[in-house]
């Protein structure tokens, strides 16, 4: 299984998903300089990659990756034909929120 990195939220998604299925987690040195990460999954380097869906939607939509699930509890609206992962493993849900602070005052 590969993902962007140790500690990551894609790594603990797929460290989550190791509960129920064995499989070993390899960082990819593939992050924001080579973005996607999708390369090494093209390649045959890794056999499974848990990826944000902007960076592999394009891959899967085209068919060079087979999408195989989402990991929030519902689908997503940029791949809705794939199933949720807790559709398979009851009670997964792994999911991540970015946003962008600042202070309130900004001296320009």
């Amino acid at each position: 299984m590969a993902s962007s990195g140790n500690g990551s939220t894609i790594h603990m998604s797929g460290e989550l998903f190791k509960i129920a299925d064995r499989h070993q987690h390899g960082p990819c040195a593939l992050t924001a300089a080579a973005r996607p990460r999708s390369p090494i999954l093209l390649a045959g380097q890794v056999q499974v990659m848990f990826d944000n869906i902007p960076t592999c939607a394009e891959h899967v939509k085209s068919g060079k990756l087979r999408g195989l699930a989402v990991t929030s509890t519902t689908r997503s609206d940029v791949l809705p034909d794939l199933p949720v992962v807790a559709d398979f493993l009851p009670g997964y849900e792994a999911s991540a929120w970015y946003g962008i602070s600042a202070p309130k005052k900004h001296a320009a």
